[in-house]
């Protein structure tokens, strides 16, 4: 088989990308690990088994937490009762390091910030106690490269204080969403009700509509899906009373959208797993945001 030019050119570019990913991959570990080894890290055990209790309480069921004796490490009966308190213990030192040391306050910063994007491995007791581990670590790692990111002052670069904004802004219009979507009454009543306004999308294959019961958890999805958008759609118009909104009909018109209609084209999410967040790749448009209208 004989590749075409293009084939030939794309093959050889999936090459050096793959080449380039490996190699900046080897530099990246290599340069972490040499970081960690010049602060030599040391997790404290008492404090960690404090932690790992207060996670255990959140992500293990309570059958396994017993079995496994979590909260039996921290101390006495009494003081294993405050692990549900573990802001009590804030000051207490997690990681000692070669010049300072990490608080378990800052970890429960840290790690609330990015609860939702964790999963610990609940299997068994020794595969939990990695797994605790191995976030502690990477907690470590986070705040040893932003602490030396400081340090260069990179925080002062253009590019990143880009960067930053557009987050503040995506996270800001997240919160925001959040907000118009706690004020939605999720009641039996008003599911019944937009359910009798739209019975006709809640057809089976042969055309009659189904039970409201057979139907019910669609249709929450459906009101939520619903309220939200003319909430934030209200929301919009409120705030362009307020601040001046000007779209570039030309800019908008030459944004490049040849597979929108493709019925083969796929939609495709970069996201970057690792680093002291895991989010998309990019700041992006939100799915919802996008499709409000």
């Amino acid at each position: 088989m004989t590749l075409s030019a293009t084939e030939s050119q794309k093959s050889q570019e999936d090459v050096r990308r793959a080449l380039t990913q490996e190699k900046s991959d080897s530099l990246s570990d290599r340069y972490v690990r040499k970081m960690m080894l010049e602060h030599n890290p040391v997790i404290i055990r008492g404090t960690f088994d404090r932690l790992e209790a207060w996670l255990g309480g959140i992500w293990v069921k309570p059958e396994r937490v017993a079995a496994w004796e979590i909260t039996g490490r921290v101390g006495s009966a009494r003081d294993s009762a405050g692990v549900s308190r573990i802001d009590r213990f804030g000051r207490d030192t997690l990681v000692s390091l070669a010049k300072g040391s990490i608080s378990l306050a800052r970890f429960l910063s840290w790690y609330r910030a990015r609860d939702t994007y964790f999963r610990l491995n609940t299997t068994t007791e020794q595969a939990f106690f990695i797994s605790v581990e191995d976030l502690v670590w990477r907690m470590v790692r986070d705040r040893l490269l932003v602490d030396r990111a400081i340090r260069r002052n990179l925080q002062e670069r253009d590019p990143v204080k880009k960067q930053l904004r557009w987050w503040e802004e995506k996270i800001l219009y997240g919160e925001e969403k959040i907000l118009l979507g706690s004020s939605i009454a999720l009641s039996d009543s008003a599911c019944r009700a937009f359910y009798d306004s739209n019975a006709r999308d809640y057809r089976s294959d042969s055309g009659a509509v189904q039970p409201f019961e057979r139907v019910k958890d669609q249709v929450l999805k459906d009101y939520y899906g619903f309220e939200l958008k003319k909430n934030m759609l209200h929301r919009i118009i409120a705030l362009k009373r307020k601040y001046p909104v000007v779209v570039k009909s030309d800019v908008l018109m030459s944004l490049p959208l040849d597979v929108e209609d493709n019925p083969k084209a796929i939609d495709v999410y970069m996201a970057k797993k690792g680093g002291t967040f895991p989010h998309p790749a990019f700041p992006v448009i939100d799915f919802e945001w996008a499709t409000w209208m």
